[in-house]
């Protein structure tokens, strides 16, 4: 399920490419999906795993993709930035719980 999760993520990226205010809802979005999948996986690390939880996530990434494809060239540079700083959040956790 991981790399299920990390493969949308990279979808999303790539499809992150120009800025207005749905970009930055859609990163305000992102974000808390994050944030939650850390969460789960700091959880799954104390052995407290959500499979709610879990699929909650990975159904709301799938949106999310779908989401960055409607988007698709409306990034700035900064938004860019701030996508990859938040991406960032998984591997670092992912890099500190194991």
């Amino acid at each position: 399920t991981m790399k299920r999760f990390l493969f949308i993520i990279s979808t999303v990226l790539l499809l992150v490419a120009c800025g207005n205010s749905a970009a930055d809802e859609f990163l305000d979005s992102y974000e808390r999906v994050v944030d939650r999948y850390v969460l789960y996986m700091k959880n799954v690390k104390n052995g407290n795993p959500d499979e709610q939880a879990l699929k909650d996530i990975l159904r709301e990434s799938q949106e999310m993709q779908m989401k960055a494809a409607e988007l698709e060239g409306e990034f700035t540079k900064e938004q860019r930035k701030r996508y990859v700083e938040i991406t960032q959040k998984i591997s670092t956790t992912v890099m500190d719980l194991y």
